[in-house]
């Protein structure tokens, strides 16, 4: 292959390339002829990094040619199943403040509860209530009675997180109920239900429900949530 410069090209192994094309160079340095010049050829890529909730993923593409590779943000669309169970692992709820806030409405007239668990991992363990009224109360756990009510919180919690009642909504970046499934605690369909996680750990459980006794409706609003894993100290 003749160069411009006249003399005949030895073309280098392996490629150059750019952003867009790759292409072969010949070895004499005086030389600038570029041979084989073609654009890039995109394999179908591979996720290089993972989308979380707190941060886009990464997709990875190589050029069949060259291996020349470029990137792309992707967006997080949803926990995968085991993402979703491995969030919801029980090993995972043993120092943390787990605060439940519940109004029940009837008639028109509205409670209000409000109950804060705090699991230190050093083995203490306290519970307190505010009551309608704003009466507050708070007592410290006995150590023998620790483990069963914090094993009761989370299987409470585990009943309502099933992976196949809930669609992801990116917007609040939260999951939405899709199936029919009952609350434990009532014995009643959910009307709505909403799932947080943060940071690949359960956050927040929102639900509404509602069942009549006595010839009584009851409306119930209750919102669940994790804080301060890892970090719960009690005074």
């Amino acid at each position: 292959m003749l160069s411009a410069c006249g003399h005949e090209c030895t073309l280098a192994e392996g490629w150059r390339n750019d952003a867009s094309s790759h292409w072969h160079v010949c070895t004499d340095p005086d030389c600038d002829k570029q041979a084989d010049l073609t654009n890039h050829t995109w394999d179908k890529g591979e996720i290089t990094k993972r989308a979380t909730q707190e941060a886009a993923g990464v997709k990875t593409f190589t050029c069949t040619e060259c291996q020349y590779k470029k990137t792309q943000n992707v967006s997080f669309t949803g926990m995968t199943e085991e993402e979703w169970y491995a969030a919801l692992a029980q090993d995972l709820f043993i120092n943390f403040t787990y605060t439940e806030k519940t109004s029940v409405r009837i008639s028109g007239a509205e409670a209000v509860t409000t109950t804060v668990y705090e699991f230190e991992n050093g083995g203490k363990a306290r519970v307190t209530e505010i009551a309608p009224g704003q009466q507050k109360t708070s007592a410290m756990i006995p150590a023998e009675n620790i483990s069963t009510i914090r094993q009761a919180l989370w299987a409470y919690c585990a009943l309502m997180a099933d992976y196949e009642d809930y669609y992801y909504e990116s917007k609040t970046k939260s999951y939405k109920q899709k199936g029919v499934f009952y609350i434990p605690l009532y014995e009643v369909p959910a009307d709505t239900a909403v799932i947080k996680f943060k940071n690949g750990k359960l956050s927040e459980i929102m639900y509404t429900c509602k069942f009549i006794e006595e010839g009584q409706t009851y409306y119930i609003s209750t919102t669940i949530t994790f804080t301060n894993f890892d970090t719960t100290v009690i005074q």
